[in-house]
């Protein structure tokens, strides 16, 4: 949102304020130069997720505790966005879980950030927001700095690695039309830290939508990649809905796996492949 004269006019030469009000548009994001690129396509890769279900089974966030939540959370719960959050901490709970065997050998320590702050400038636009869920996974003095005082400057000084989760803001309105404001965050995130490359996604809990940013290197701006919507619902012998195990299984193997590879580009691991255009 651009700043504005006294006589009404914009502004010339001034900073753009980008984002100040909560939410991002697309014509905000297509001033900023943010274009879409190729589509992300899920792998199928059965063998691999019965693998990944077995990590942390001994942590308290197991695989069946984290099924067995959720569908308490559908008989119970009720949707709206606040309710949502409660799908969303299950899940990121589950996938800090998969990934606390590995820590001591690491020497890193997990921390999750809840509403940070950001505000970055790119060229002539202030970027500004709030990112609702950031994973990190640091070192233990820079995760014990960050988990003191949490504020984002203090990463772009660290080689480690951040997930960045945006929640849908709206109830009722379709995933995919809440994308501009996940993106909006997640270039501000990218000003701040200094990364060429951020990973991070967009939900209501039960859908996820996976987003890959990557900034220009010669000019402000930045091209996504962006998943069909992964929803970890499906339904009964009556159509009823409720939790499917396999693609809840899925989305929490794909939260892990992006945490430890935020700042990294698609590769063969990924359980995620460029569509073909």
């Amino acid at each position: 949102m651009a700043q504005v004269g006294e006589d009404g006019d914009e502004a010339c030469g001034s900073p753009q304020d980008v984002g100040a009000k909560g939410a991002w548009t697309t014509s905000e994001i297509d001033t900023l130069n943010v274009r879409e690129g190729q589509n992300l396509e899920l792998r199928d890769d059965p063998a691999r997720l019965s693998l990944e279900q077995e990590r942390g089974v001994n942590q308290l966030w197991s695989n069946d505790v984290l099924y067995r939540h959720l569908c308490l959370l559908q008989g119970l719960v009720t949707q709206t966005e606040a309710s949502a959050r409660t799908w969303i901490d299950a899940i990121v709970f589950r996938a800090l879980a998969m990934l606390s065997s590995s820590l001591a050998e690491q020497r890193k320590q997990l921390v999750l950030g809840l509403k940070l702050p950001v505000s970055a400038t790119v060229g002539q636009a202030v970027l500004k927001g709030f990112i609702d869920y950031t994973i990190l996974k640091a070192g233990k003095t820079p995760a014990a700095s960050f988990l003191r005082a949490p504020q984002l400057s203090k990463l772009a000084k660290e080689s480690d690695l951040a997930l960045f989760v945006a929640e849908a803001k709206a109830v009722g309105v379709p995933l995919g039309q809440q994308v501009p404001q996940a993106l909006g965050e997640m270039y501000a995130c990218a000003a701040t830290l200094k990364k060429g490359i951020i990973r991070g996604a967009l939900t209501n809990g039960r859908v996820w939508i996976f987003l890959l940013l990557k900034t220009n290197a010669d000019e402000p701006g930045a091209t996504y990649h962006v998943s069909h919507e992964v929803s970890i619902m499906g339904a009964d012998h009556l159509f009823r809905p409720q939790v499917d195990p396999k693609t809840c299984a899925t989305v929490v193997a794909i939260v892990a796996y992006w945490i430890e590879h935020s700042f990294e580009d698609i590769g063969d691991e990924d359980w995620f492949k460029f569509a073909s255009q």
